[in-house]
């Protein structure tokens, strides 16, 4: 005999029915059929890339964290992807230097 797959104690704290849930790092609503960041996702998201843009200067770490970042939110806008076609290509010369 094999334990159970589900933990019961899991299942009934998380398992219940929910409008809003957070889900891999998503906010998922299901009554207005909405998906976001959480709040503190978008900030820090927001603030890096302001703080780029005003040193206009980037380490190949930062690149490295933005493009990872940007992945994340293309998930949802799939056509998202051929925007960070510049910021990889940046990425790969900054590593080559």
């Amino acid at each position: 005999p094999r334990d159970d797959l589900i933990s019961l104690k899991k299942l009934i704290a998380e398992g219940g029915l929910k409008e809003v849930q957070t889900v891999l790092g998503w906010i998922l609503n299901t009554r207005t059929l909405l998906v976001s960041l959480p709040e503190d996702k978008f900030l820090a998201y927001s603030k890096q890339i302001n703080n780029l843009l005003e040193k206009r200067k980037a380490s190949f770490v930062e690149l490295d964290i933005l493009t990872g970042r940007l992945v994340h939110v293309a998930l949802i806008i799939p056509q998202a992807h051929h925007f960070l076609n510049r910021i990889r290509h940046l990425k790969d010369c900054t590593k080559n230097r």
